[in-house]
């Protein structure tokens, strides 16, 4: 009887040792937001992301705001929000959370200075694994900042003195917003793993501009991956396009979709063409009045849209005139349905995309030649090889692919 309660003991103490070896074996991933769940791009190529390393490590996620029964990827084991906005208790519930779920790597989505402070507290674990992901292009607060809801709602009055103060260098509260970031891509590299930018053309100005030169190796490029959807998307048969032109996404000012509405009033009056714009947001009735006013030809308004895919599958080009962009999911998910891309040079991002994709890339806020180059594209009798290139681009942005460099990244 000794013998066999003894042996139970042996077996018991072995097992707790197994599951605790086991435990500090697995990765558990901790993805951190300011936003999530939510429906905005990275919201959105996280849940892809997450979806497809799921399969092999357990994830949870943190975040200060979530939007109401916005999607979230079933691989997620646990989601949490912090309660407050009070700095210590938020880093307390980190630390916490950091301990009990055994967290061996950190995800710090976007890089946000009020995130990266609680990342980096001195009381947290040392030994657990930061790699922070900048979703958008180096240098992107500088144009983020004239976009803060609080600078929109400005009068003309407050708008025009801080852009005379911008100009003449004396608009502090600009001056310390870019300084917030610059401070927390520093920390982020220099304290943290990995630091994440989203295409090889990235890498040097990110370095460059935030002074990393001496953490260079720390800062590598994975690009966003198309949905598991869009990934799976078969080819897509030439009879199956119309004569049609579309924009896809937010209505908003930074997308100056007046642009591509100059241009259409033009075109329209000379070509069977159509043009939908899809997409719903702030400046819908203002572009709308605008069609009316001009009396603008073959132009419609979808709204938001929960499938996409079928104003992909019909259209041939699409176009793209925002004031700035990171790397835009719209044009990847075009080529991947074969549309061709007509953009400004926006940033490298978007010429990362574009570049040996049948597109073209024309000189910024230059309407006059993307009005010449939509024409020359809609008399193009070629325009069935260029959607072919395009589709051929896309399997550079496909989720397994870009699955496996997380992966591989994360078990290293």
């Amino acid at each position: 009887e000794p013998y066999r309660r003894q042996r139970q003991m042996c077996i018991r103490d072995s097992y707790r040792i197994l599951h605790i070896i086991r435990k500090k074996m697995s990765n558990n991933i901790l993805f951190i937001f300011n936003i999530f769940p939510g429906v905005g791009g990275l919201e959105t190529v996280s849940n892809n992301i997450i979806d497809y390393i799921g399969k092999d490590f357990t994830i949870y996620t943190l975040s200060f705001n979530a939007v109401n029964n916005a999607p979230t990827s079933p691989a997620i084991t646990e989601i949490f929000q912090f309660k407050t906005d009070n700095e210590e208790e938020n880093i307390q519930t980190f630390n916490q959370i950091i301990e009990e779920r055994n967290i061996t790597h950190i995800i710090n989505q976007g890089i946000y200075p009020h995130i990266t402070n609680i990342i980096f507290n001195p009381d947290r674990k040392k030994d657990v694994k930061i790699i922070s992901v900048l979703h958008g292009m180096p240098k992107y607060e500088n144009s983020q900042y004239w976009q803060l809801p609080h600078i929109l709602k400005a009068n003309k009055l407050k708008q025009i003195k801080r852009r005379f103060l911008f100009h003449i260098g004396l608009n502090y509260k600009y001056k310390r917003y870019i300084r917030s970031f610059y401070d927390s891509y520093r920390k982020a590299c220099i304290k943290g793993d990995q630091i994440i930018v989203l295409c090889n053309e990235y890498i040097k100005p990110f370095i460059n501009e935030y002074h990393l030169k001496k953490y260079q190796e720390k800062v590598i490029a994975i690009e966003n991956p198309l949905s598991p959807l869009f990934s799976e998307q078969k080819n897509i048969e030439w009879t199956q396009k119309k004569n049609q032109v579309i924009f896809v996404g937010r209505l908003s000012e930074e997308k100056q979709i007046h642009i591509i509405l100059d241009i259409w009033e033009r075109i329209g009056k000379i070509t069977n063409w159509d043009l939908v714009i899809i997409g719903d947001g702030c400046i819908r009735q203002k572009l709308e009045q605008t069609v009316r006013d001009k009396q603008i030809q073959r132009v419609s308004f979808t709204g938001q849209v929960n499938h996409p895919e079928e104003y992909y599958k019909s259209a041939k080009i699409i176009l793209l005139t925002s004031s700035f962009e990171g790397f835009p999911m719209c044009l990847i998910e075009a080529l991947r349905f074969g549309v061709i891309p007509l953009t400004f040079d926006i940033s490298a991002g978007v010429r990362s995309i574009v570049s040996n994709s049948g597109g073209i890339i024309i000189k910024n806020r230059n309407s006059n030649e993307m009005f010449l180059k939509l024409q020359e594209l809609i008399n193009n009798k070629y325009l069935h090889s260029l959607s072919e290139k395009a589709r051929l681009k896309s399997n550079r942005y496909t989720l397994n692919r870009i699955g496996e460099q997380w992966i591989n990244l994360l078990r290293k």
